[in-house]
Protein backbone atom coordinates (compact mmCIF):
# COMPACT_ATOMS: atom_id res chain seq x y z
CA UNK A 1 0.00 0.00 0.00
CA UNK A 2 1.04 3.28 -0.64
CA UNK A 3 0.17 6.55 1.10
CA UNK A 4 0.22 9.97 0.42
CA UNK A 5 0.17 13.10 3.01
CA UNK A 6 0.84 16.23 3.02
CA UNK A 7 2.36 18.49 6.14
CA UNK A 8 2.78 22.08 6.26
CA UNK A 9 4.23 25.10 8.50
CA UNK A 10 1.07 25.19 10.56
CA UNK A 11 0.93 24.55 14.31
CA UNK A 12 0.59 20.51 14.76
CA UNK A 13 -0.82 20.54 18.57
CA UNK A 14 -0.01 17.29 20.02
CA UNK A 15 -4.05 14.87 19.75
CA UNK A 16 -5.30 11.72 20.30
CA UNK A 17 -6.48 10.58 16.96
CA UNK A 18 -8.75 7.32 16.93
CA UNK A 19 -10.12 5.57 14.68
CA UNK A 20 -12.69 3.11 15.49
CA UNK A 21 -11.22 1.15 18.37
CA UNK A 22 -7.40 2.32 17.49
CA UNK A 23 -5.98 5.24 18.96
CA UNK A 24 -3.01 7.05 18.24
CA UNK A 25 -1.21 9.92 20.23
CA UNK A 26 0.56 12.72 17.97
CA UNK A 27 0.70 15.85 16.28
CA UNK A 28 0.74 14.56 13.09
CA UNK A 29 -2.04 12.45 11.50
CA UNK A 30 -0.25 11.15 8.63
CA UNK A 31 2.21 9.49 12.09
CA UNK A 32 -1.55 8.09 13.16
CA UNK A 33 -1.84 6.84 9.77
CA UNK A 34 1.59 4.97 9.12
CA UNK A 35 0.97 3.34 12.62
CA UNK A 36 -2.49 1.96 11.41
CA UNK A 37 -1.87 1.40 7.43
CA UNK A 38 1.27 0.27 7.79
CA UNK A 39 1.95 1.40 4.41
CA UNK A 40 5.22 0.11 2.74
CA UNK A 41 5.71 3.43 0.64
CA UNK A 42 4.74 7.25 2.54
CA UNK A 43 4.72 10.16 -0.07
CA UNK A 44 5.28 12.92 1.50
CA UNK A 45 3.99 16.19 -0.08
CA UNK A 46 5.58 19.73 0.97
CA UNK A 47 6.44 22.42 -0.63
CA UNK A 48 10.31 24.10 -0.12
CA UNK A 49 8.80 26.42 3.05
CA UNK A 50 7.89 22.92 4.91
CA UNK A 51 10.66 21.12 3.90
CA UNK A 52 12.59 23.19 5.90
CA UNK A 53 10.27 23.78 8.99
CA UNK A 54 10.54 21.93 12.06
CA UNK A 55 7.61 20.34 11.10
CA UNK A 56 9.28 18.21 8.76
CA UNK A 57 12.31 17.63 11.09
CA UNK A 58 9.93 16.54 13.16
CA UNK A 59 7.86 14.06 11.37
CA UNK A 60 10.45 12.66 9.31
CA UNK A 61 12.01 10.59 11.87
CA UNK A 62 9.07 9.53 13.23
CA UNK A 63 8.19 8.12 9.60
CA UNK A 64 11.56 6.29 8.80
CA UNK A 65 11.99 2.63 9.96
CA UNK A 66 8.01 1.97 9.85
CA UNK A 67 7.71 3.27 6.24
CA UNK A 68 9.43 4.07 3.00
CA UNK A 69 9.54 7.72 2.97
CA UNK A 70 9.57 9.39 -0.16
CA UNK A 71 9.45 13.33 -0.80
CA UNK A 72 10.92 15.61 1.56
CA UNK A 73 14.67 15.22 2.14
CA UNK A 74 14.26 11.53 1.59
CA UNK A 75 16.91 9.25 0.04
CA UNK A 76 14.22 8.94 -2.46
CA UNK A 77 12.75 11.94 -3.49
CA UNK A 78 9.94 13.13 -5.87
CA UNK A 79 10.67 13.92 -9.03
CA UNK A 80 11.17 17.91 -9.05
CA UNK A 81 9.26 19.52 -12.26
CA UNK A 82 8.67 23.70 -12.27
CA UNK A 83 8.32 23.51 -8.19
CA UNK A 84 5.84 21.11 -8.33
CA UNK A 85 6.72 17.63 -6.43
CA UNK A 86 5.77 14.66 -9.00
CA UNK A 87 5.09 11.28 -8.27
CA UNK A 88 4.96 8.18 -10.43
CA UNK A 89 1.53 6.64 -11.26
CA UNK A 90 1.04 3.85 -9.61
CA UNK A 91 0.91 0.76 -11.41
CA UNK A 92 -1.92 -1.32 -12.91
CA UNK A 93 -5.98 -0.47 -12.68
CA UNK A 94 -7.36 1.86 -10.53
CA UNK A 95 -10.28 0.50 -8.81
CA UNK A 96 -12.11 3.80 -7.38
CA UNK A 97 -15.30 4.03 -9.95
CA UNK A 98 -14.79 7.04 -12.60
CA UNK A 99 -16.35 10.54 -10.84
CA UNK A 100 -17.84 13.08 -12.64
CA UNK A 101 -15.94 16.24 -11.96
CA UNK A 102 -18.72 18.07 -10.84
CA UNK A 103 -21.44 15.72 -9.76
CA UNK A 104 -24.75 17.31 -10.57
CA UNK A 105 -26.50 16.83 -7.17
CA UNK A 106 -24.22 19.42 -5.98
CA UNK A 107 -26.12 22.02 -8.75
CA UNK A 108 -23.59 24.52 -11.01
Amino acid sequence: MKLITFVGTGCYEPILYRWGEREHSTRFFSDALVEWLQPKTTCVVLTEVARQHPNWQELEPLLRGRTEVRGGNSQHPAKRVAGEARFPAPSGRNPLPAVEPYPQHLGR
